[in-house]
């Protein structure tokens, strides 16, 4: 049976205001709930390295039946497909572009009673008659489909004949109804759901903001523009890393950490360029090189998880807990980036998970080497475990990220302002689709590039 928390994610009404710098401002707000109590995410990045495979998910997850997790930093809300339109559950993720549905097509056991998009049902499917990429997973989970177009809905905002994967394969995944990517496009020959708010001018920016509130189980995505009921002070803005440290663009949302801070206890530098990572609404755990997590965790206090704790995931990476008695010991972290510093409170540090042992707090951040990201530099995954420590701000026009103080309280009433990132997103909104075309260049050259050298 389903969890009831699935269908309890709910996108929220449209909100137009206006201010004295913009003079109308229309914010999609959708509201994101915390999905399951029992499973979570971890990471294979087999194909991290490939730029010929950009079609298929940026970052390889897969789901591990893990029952003693009960903060699990995973949120979705409600898409609907089609006319008259159906409706799933998707998990809103920034590291990845594409978007894709269970469908009816899958007639495995892994789909058996589960909603699935049925392509029949709906008067505006139009078909491609091409496969998509399968996306493969380190547990021998997969999602395969096949590419179609078809009218796309979050609330009151409707995108025609959007590009979509049916999915016809999902084995080993049951919890999972679509995925909505929000990552750069990397190529013109795709579109988002989100770019095409932007192109359209249904929304006024290229700018949405993020949070997670108090209670962990809800937060939210203001699309066009940020909810300033959210953050306080001003927001410090990150430039986005170059792909592969060469003068491409990002197809990632990724920068530099320089070095992570602990008050009162000393530094670790991570060199120069320092460490790349990617922002990742779509995992729920943060993950960083092991050599940095075990010196960070040592000075911290925490221990390596046992095998017997860590279930299946001792099997790629590891996690670290600390006496729950110990929390309030836990320092203020500090990671620095160019241009901003990521504060950290001990409390967000740490999430309660109960074990056959008894309740254990384990540490935010895990550690894992992520080898098969190497040639392109990427070095770690920041996901909701410390996404939820700030306000972020997704800046696709002005290629940047954007985190702030935040506000978590629940059931604040929401601001909804485009005024502090009126500059740059006017700057860049009109070379929306002339950047996407140069991207699409740039990428598709390294790619040739890479197939030449490792032919």
């Amino acid at each position: 049976m389903r969890s009831p928390l699935i269908f309890s994610a709910a996108a929220a009404a449209l909100v137009s205001v206006s201010s004295a710098d913009v003079q109308v401002t229309t914010i999609f707000s959708v509201e994101v709930k915390n999905s399951w109590q029992h499973q979570t995410y971890d990471y294979s990045t087999e194909q991290l390295a490939d730029p010929s495979k950009l079609e298929s998910h940026l970052f390889r997850r897969q789901i591990s039946s893990i029952s003693a997790i009960q903060s699990l930093f995973s949120y979705q809300a409600s898409v609907s497909f089609g006319t008259p339109k159906q409706t799933f559950a998707a998990i809103f993720d920034t590291g990845s572009f594409q978007l894709w549905v269970r469908s009816t097509l899958c007639t495995s056991s892994s789909c058996r009673g589960l909603p699935s998009f049925n392509a029949t049902a709906s008067s505006s499917f139009i078909t491609r008659g091409q496969a998509a990429p399968r996306i493969a997973y380190v547990d021998g989970s997969s999602v395969a489909g096949i590419y179609g177009y078809e009218t796309v809905s979050i609330s009151s905002y409707t995108i025609t004949n959007l590009l979509f994967v049916q999915a016809n394969s999902t084995a080993g995944i049951s919890d999972v109804d679509a995925i909505l990517g929000l990552s750069l496009l990397p190529t013109s020959g795709f579109s988002m759901f989100f770019d095409q708010l932007v192109s359209q001018k249904l929304v006024n920016s290229s700018v949405f903001g993020y949070y997670i509130d108090e209670t962990l189980n809800s937060g939210g995505f203001a699309f066009g523009g940020v909810d300033k009921a959210r953050f306080s002070g001003n927001v410090s803005w990150i430039p986005l890393t170059n792909y592969d440290g060469r003068s491409a663009p990002s197809i990632y949302w990724s920068a530099n950490m320089k070095s992570v801070s602990m008050d009162g206890i000393g530094t670790i530098n991570l060199g120069n360029p320092g460490y790349s990572v990617v922002f990742d609404t779509g995992s729920s755990l943060t993950i960083l090189p092991v050599e940095l997590t075990d010196s960070l965790h040592s000075s911290l206090g925490f221990t390596k998880m046992s095998a017997s704790q860590a279930g299946s995931f001792s099997d790629t990476l590891n996690l670290y807990t600390i006496s729950c008695s110990s929390i309030s010991t836990i320092p203020t972290i500090r990671l620095n980036f160019a241009g901003a510093e990521w504060v950290i409170k001990g409390d967000d540090m740490q999430f309660s998970m109960t074990t056959n042992q008894g309740v254990i707090c384990v540490s935010s951040i895990a550690g894992g080497d992520l080898t098969g990201g190497t040639n392109i530099g990427i070095k770690g995954i920041v996901g909701n475990s410390l996404l939820r420590s700030v306000y972020s701000v997704w800046d696709y026009g002005g290629l940047r990220f954007g985190i702030a103080t935040p506000i978590r309280a629940k059931g604040l009433s929401s601001i909804f302002s485009s005024s502090d990132i009126a500059e740059s997103t006017s700057k860049s909104s009109d070379a929306w689709f002339a950047r996407a075309v140069r991207w699409e260049v740039v990428v598709l050259a390294c790619a040739l590039v890479v197939g030449v050298l490792f032919a």
